[in-house]
């Protein structure tokens, strides 16, 4: 769900620079985001994060692989939900009661420890996997933020959808 669209209005005053009109793209957020997402965010001049949607329990929302050298390993943060309740994504909590982050970050360093340029972002992930997380929205947006900056998007407009005046549904 998601991509790039743009967005024609009539208020050109917020939604039109320089004689064209701003592109926008809107995105699930997701845990540890694949590169194709970072490539939209890159070419758009707003990017939202549509996190106020139905939480899919099938998802990238709290999971996500990596390549190993005996072959792909799901790294999944655990959730607390009761998925009978229809959660949205930003109520999502992490269930804390299962050491993931020591086993995430662990499988990061054992699989990408001897990676070119691993050692300029171990800190990153040391960081992120050191912290106490209540809400995976929050985990999610501490990668997506900090990977965007580190790919070169420190300046870009990125807002969550969550955050904006639209209540309508369909």
């Amino acid at each position: 769900m998601g991509g790039i669209f743009l967005l024609f209005t009539y208020d050109r005053s917020i939604y039109e620079t320089g004689g064209r009109f701003v592109i926008i793209g809107i995105l699930q957020p997701g845990y540890l985001p694949w590169l194709g997402f970072f490539e939209q965010m890159y070419r758009c001049d707003l990017f939202v994060l549509y996190d106020d949607v139905q939480y899919d329990k099938e998802g990238w929302r709290n999971r996500n692989r990596i390549k190993t050298a005996n072959g792909v390993q799901w790294l999944t943060v655990p959730v607390l939900m009761k998925f009978s309740d229809y959660p949205l994504i930003t109520d999502i909590q992490i269930n804390n009661e299962v050491n993931w982050r020591k086993k995430h970050f662990a499988s990061i360093r054992q699989n990408y420890g001897k990676a070119p340029f691993f050692n300029d972002y171990e800190g990153l992930f040391e960081e992120a996997y050191s912290r106490d997380w209540d809400f995976l929205i929050d985990l999610d947006l501490y990668f997506i933020m900090k990977l965007a900056e580190c790919l070169g998007m420190k300046e870009k407009r990125i807002l969550r959808s969550s955050d904006l005046p639209v209540k309508e549904s369909g």
